[in-house]
């Protein structure tokens, strides 16, 4: 199997998952390992050194194929909408929708949310853009992988 390195940041949201999602996780991440490379992959948007993401449910693994044959995996988004809008870094714009939303009774708020998804999926169908948030936490798992701040695909507790 290919060598698979993770950054400390991706480790650290994959500790975060229970059992079954981070079966699937590591089950999906070593679909990569095949020739060709197994699951939901596109190129990620914006970057020119090659990134992919692998869309495992609503999960998001950002990772690229170096030219030694090592995959490393960068980082790992929760693409589900309603875990964004605790994001404290959201936009005036963001916040004011959210207040918006909820001045609607309690049954038009699904309606308004499913809404918002439509329009989010229209934006990236493909789910291969990244927000400015999302764009920090890359750099930041990019630094830890140049500064050697790695774990290997075997170190990693997937129970």
């Amino acid at each position: 199997m290919l060598q698979i390195e993770y950054s400390k940041t991706a480790v650290k949201f994959i500790n975060k998952m229970d059992r079954p999602t981070k079966q699937r996780i590591k089950a999906a991440i070593e679909g990569l390992t095949e020739q060709p490379p197994k699951g939901d992959i596109k190129t990620l948007q914006g970057y020119t050194d090659g990134r992919k993401r692998l869309r495992v449910g609503k999960y998001r693994i950002i990772y690229n194929f170096l030219p030694n044959g090592e995959i490393e995996i960068l980082y790992i988004i929760d693409i589900d909408i309603s875990q964004r809008k605790e994001n404290e870094s959201m936009s005036t714009a963001t916040k004011q929708a959210i207040d918006l939303m909820e001045l609607l009774p309690e049954k038009d708020q699904n309606f308004a949310l499913e809404f918002i998804k439509k329009l989010v999926i229209a934006w990236d169908p493909d789910y291969t853009k990244v927000t400015p948030a999302e764009r920090a936490e890359l750099e930041r798992a990019q630094k830890e992988i140049e500064n050697g701040e790695t774990i290997s695909h075997d170190a990693i507790n997937w129970d």
